[in-house]
């Protein structure tokens, strides 16, 4: 259920003395609005750069793939004309 996804529910993790400092010194200064969504926004972003990196390496992979790279060759291959054609119409 979508719902349930974006419910905000009660959870206890453990951090350091000096990350939970930190983090109060920048909500009592006015730079971040709460614990609560300081550590909710930070946990996106990391979520945001560990799916970013998950994506670069299955790329690489991709890249040394030669069946994926034969496919690719083809759909430039079959799509040539399209894209020439596409190419014409920009300029």
């Amino acid at each position: 259920m979508v719902r349930n996804a974006t419910r905000k529910r009660k959870v206890t993790f453990s951090l350091s003395g000096d990350i939970l400092e930190e983090m109060k010194g920048l909500v009592q200064a006015k730079e971040a609005w709460s614990q609560n969504r300081f550590v909710e926004e930070a946990l996106q972003e990391y979520i945001k750069k560990m799916r970013r990196e998950m994506l670069r390496r299955e790329f690489a992979k991709a890249s040394r793939d030669p069946l994926f790279l034969s496919d690719i060759r083809q759909v430039e291959k079959d799509f040539s004309h399209a894209d020439a054609e596409a190419a014409e119409r920009m300029t």
